[in-house]
């Protein structure tokens, strides 16, 4: 697949090293030729300096036979228009990214896609919606569900009370199977096990269970989901006010923002919070606004090492849920190892979005771990598939892989070597980033295969 990124920024940048590890041809357009030749010679990345609004630029970087235009540059009125240039010089989908939320209601989004817009992305709104996912399932790191929820993952970090912690796989292969260890997070790396790995304390397990099953794990990993009723916000931004008006119908929501002209702004598009103007690093404010009361602290101050260091001071004040923005992708081990319950980077949620719009009719809901380290996808076993009538102990699978469910007609069921994969099964699998041809070696066809 030919991908035409325009945006050279951070998320651009992520981007295009994301995707050209799964050996896509990759051509990245910017403005910065510094940072464009670094790109050209460390990565496998076509890249080119010209001018998106540039008919002449577009067309000599090669956009006219690129299957996909994606805009991912700072202002949204250049994405659109980029766009729009792009459709008509011949580029088979586009993808912008933008910054409104107006644009993506009736009628400027039929507009939009009637003018040569495929697909908007806001980046802020999608990773609110994560922020609401972890708030209702908040004794995971992160939960999604396959196929309409026939089979869920989710991820867990182990407590010490747990009864799984120092058991290999092998052991829970002898008890009765309620769930299956897809991966492991162990600080920096992600380990797909076998048999011999051993569950430690502080490990980020990612687990597959059906749905009769999802009650029981909470008790198996030492963890409880909590109630949760108030909520207080460090930051004013955009992203904390998308998200605070979404939490204000269902919770109780006190912001703390040092800016007295945001507050007031604050204060008067979302009248049902609680706006109080002073630093979320002043001790005694935090104190009189009760937050040993609160049952979720969110840190979205717009630095990574406030949101850090605020959540290590909402666990000293016995917080329950702690949940930070961390956008340098460096820090989010970091974060984690601090028992941050669940750390938003938007670049890691945009781009996780986006590779499920590129993915063809085969494989779904690709959803990006941690680190950017592995997707968890939906496949279905085609005829004549390498997998198609095989027991899974039989098929060689790299290290790099592991299937962890099947859906067969209206039912999930777990994986283990004995079960023979059928033509029109519906696989979970989990593979690491830059080994999806792993995939396409199984299955016949990759989540990026060429159409």
């Amino acid at each position: 697949m030919k991908i035409f990124i325009s945006g050279d920024g951070e998320s651009g940048t992520y981007l295009a090293k994301l995707l050209s590890s799964e050996n896509q041809d990759i051509i990245l357009m910017g403005n910065n030729d510094e940072h464009l030749n670094n790109l050209d010679a460390r990565y496998n990345i076509l890249t080119t300096s010209g001018n998106p609004l540039s008919v002449k630029d577009l067309k000599k970087a090669g956009v006219a036979d690129s299957d996909l235009f994606i805009a991912v540059n700072k202002r949204t009125p250049l994405n659109i228009t980029a766009c729009q240039l792009a459709k008509l010089c011949g580029a088979r989908s586009t993808v912008a990214r933008i910054d409104e939320e107006e644009l993506m209601r009736s009628p400027s989004r039929e507009f939009l896609e009637t003018s040569g817009i495929g697909t908007m992305v806001f980046p802020e709104l999608l990773a609110a919606h994560e922020v609401l996912v972890s708030l209702r399932n908040n004794w995971t790191k992160n939960r999604f569900e396959l196929h309409g929820g026939l089979l869920t993952v989710v991820a867990v970090r182990l407590k010490g009370n747990s009864p799984l912690v120092g058991l290999t796989l092998r052991d829970l292969a002898n008890t009765e199977r309620t769930f299956h260890v897809a991966a492991i997070k162990r600080g920096w790396d992600l380990i797909i096990p076998r048999g011999s790995d051993t569950l430690l304390e502080g490990d980020t397990i990612y687990l597959v269970a059906t749905p009769e099953n999802l009650n029981t794990l909470p008790a198996l990993c030492g963890t409880v989901q909590k109630r949760i009723r108030r909520v207080m916000i460090a930051g004013g931004d955009k992203f904390a006010r998308i998200v605070a008006a979404r939490l204000m119908k269902d919770y109780d929501v006190v912001i703390i923002e040092p800016d007295r002209e945001l507050c007031r702004k604050i204060t008067e598009i979302l009248p049902d919070v609680t706006v109080v103007n002073a630093s979320f690093r002043n001790l005694d404010v935090l104190r009189e606004e009760d937050l040993p009361s609160m049952d979720a602290f969110l840190a979205f101050s717009g630095s990574d090492e406030t949101n850090i260091v605020s959540c290590m001071i909402a666990r000293e004040f016995g917080v329950g849920t702690v949940i930070a923005e961390i956008e340098d992708t460096q820090y989010i081990a970091e974060g984690e190892s601090l028992n941050i319950d669940k750390v938003i980077n938007k670049k890691l949620v945009t781009s996780s979005h986006i590779m499920r719009l590129i993915l063809n009719n085969d494989v779904e809901a690709p959803r990006l771990m941690s680190l950017e380290s592995a997707g968890v996808m939906e496949i279905v076993v085609r005829e004549g598939a390498k997998v198609a009538g095989e027991r899974v102990r039989d098929v060689h699978i790299s290290r790099h892989l592991t299937i962890a469910g099947v859906i067969r007609g209206s039912k999930g069921y777990l994986v283990d070597g004995d079960t023979i994969l059928m033509p029109g099964d519906h696989v979970v699998a989990v593979c690491r980033n830059g080994h999806f041809k792993e995939v396409d070696r199984l299955f016949g066809k990759s989540p990026f295969q060429k159409k």
